[in-house]
């Protein structure tokens, strides 16, 4: 029992302690305004928009960082499609050998596949009682006509002639070479076997037929291929298939002959995309004379395509935040604004603006991701003031003139004394004032080094001079931006630069 009543009495200390701890954390979130840490604990904040800033860069640290810039021009965005892609016959350019009547094989002149054949080539012998009882009439039919005397030379002689057209024209599509039918012609012979001949040019890529065997009427011997012109087919993406047409040119490389292009036309876009790799095959004809493209190997297809025409900037002159994309703008002496673009289209070297630059601007195109880390901190610097006095009320703004100095001058690094001296619109010392300073440098990444900052609090060393320790950590440009406050409201303010030695 005494157990049980400790688990009971710890549950509701327990419960105690976590509507203590709730109120407590509603107590804070009453007295935090809304932006603390408290808030952002409970109730995560809605993403606003960072901001950016003007940033100023002298030339030296231009060339630490590698800024340049490029000039907007008005011209046509092309781009390259790359694909991979393999080498196929030309389907046009295959044959097939075979029979159109039965026989046997009774020698083989081309045994082997891979092995080249000329046109009129002699492939094989072939004997049939078909053939041999087709060459008898014919011999016939040229015995008859030469019986046929000078006196019957009328519609004898073409009676003679068609009886000996009709068995040769058998022979001839039988597809029997004409040099056979001359030899029977001279030698008036029945011959036991025939030769057939290759009706193409080219490679023999499949072989059936074997010395001795029988072969049927249709069946295909021989399949051979023109390689003088071949298909290239490229897997190209989904995304390109907008900018693909038939009839554009292609470039087409290989590793085995690097450096040497071949340009075909594209003769076909499939109509059917490969679900597994969601790409789209792409034919194209190549002329192959030297025969080094060979059926089965990979090859790099190149297609050059127009993706509009405007004005272009150099791609890695947009800073691209995912919803935003913004480039700098030099206005000179080193000063760049931040402005929103659209992009269109983009390649690897070039982007189309669509709008928000015009024709001749100056823009960052290398290492502007190093000014918009500045631009930011500017931003963020901007932003930073002292919390406004509840009871502050609105007054019109006031003009101040402000002069910055230090000792030494030029400053070293360590601490230095910075000295400000205020003056009215009137040129009168303003000696109810209070001054900081914010020094700050901008970070480095390719220095690796990250952004630093200093502030002073300056008191008021009598008319209108205001002076106070500052600590200057390293040596360089720095960013000075003085602030003068009265009841914790910002009455004015303004920036300069010094050099650290």
């Amino acid at each position: 029992m005494t157990d049980g009543h400790t688990v009971k009495r710890g549950r509701f200390l327990f419960f105690l302690l976590a509507i203590a701890l709730g109120g407590a954390l509603l107590a804070v979130r009453d007295r935090v305004p809304d932006g603390g840490v408290a808030v952002a604990a409970i109730t995560p904040a809605a993403s606003e928009p960072v901001r950016r800033a003007g940033v100023v860069i002298d030339g030296r640290r231009q060339q630490l960082i590698g800024v340049r810039t490029a000039r907007v021009a008005h011209g046509t965005l092309t781009r390259t499609l790359r694909a991979a892609g393999s080498v196929r016959y030309d389907e046009m350019r295959l044959s097939d050998v075979n029979l159109k009547l039965d026989g046997w094989i009774n020698e083989l002149h081309v045994s082997s596949v891979g092995q080249t054949v000329a046109r009129g080539q002699s492939l094989f012998s072939l004997s049939s009682p078909e053939l041999q009882a087709a060459q008898s009439d014919f011999i016939s039919a040229l015995r008859n006509r030469e019986q046929v005397t000078p006196a019957q030379a009328g519609d004898a002689g073409e009676y003679g002639d068609r009886l000996v057209a009709a068995p040769r024209q058998r022979l001839l599509r039988w597809d029997v070479p004409e040099d056979q039918l001359r030899i029977i012609e001279q030698e008036r012979q029945v011959r036991p076997a025939l030769v057939f001949r290759s009706p193409v040019a080219g490679v023999v890529v499949e072989k059936s037929v074997l010395k001795g065997m029988h072969a049927a009427a249709g069946q295909t011997l021989y399949r051979i291929a023109d390689l003088s012109v071949v298909w290239v087919e490229g897997e190209f993406r989904e995304l390109d298939l907008p900018a693909l047409r038939v009839g554009a040119s292609a470039n087409v490389t290989t590793e085995a002959w690097p450096g040497q292009k071949r340009a075909g036309p594209i003769v076909l876009i499939d109509p059917f995309t490969t679900e597994q790799t969601r790409t789209v095959k792409v034919r194209i004809a190549l002329a192959n004379p030297e025969g080094r493209l060979k059926p089965g190997m990979f090859v790099n297809v190149d297609v050059d395509v127009t993706s509009g025409e405007g004005l272009l900037v150099p791609a890695d002159a947009i800073v691209d935040s995912g919803t935003r994309q913004i480039v700098f703008v030099a206005q000179g002496q080193g000063h760049f604004e931040p402005r929103d673009v659209t992009v269109g289209a983009r390649t690897g070297e070039h982007a189309l603006i669509v709008a928000g630059l015009h024709e001749h601007d100056e823009v960052a195109e290398r290492a502007a991701f190093f000014l918009d880390s500045e631009s930011q901190m500017r931003a963020a610097l901007q932003d930073y003031r002292a919390a406004p006095s509840p009871m502050a009320t609105s007054e019109d703004p006031v003009h101040f003139d402000f002069s910055v100095q230090t000792t030494p001058n030029p400053p070293r690094t360590g601490e230095n004394v910075v000295e400000v001296r205020v003056r009215d619109a009137e040129a009168r010392p303003v000696t109810d004032a209070d001054i900081r300073v914010l020094l700050s440098m901008a970070p480095m990444p390719s220095m690796n080094m990250p952004a630093m900052r200093s502030e002073a609090l300056l008191t008021h060393a009598g008319n209108g001079v205001y002076r106070g320790p500052a600590t200057i950590s390293m040596a360089g440009r720095w960013d000075v931006d003085v602030t003068a406050l009265r009841q914790g409201r910002s009455l004015a303010e303004t920036r300069t630069s010094l050099v650290a030695r």
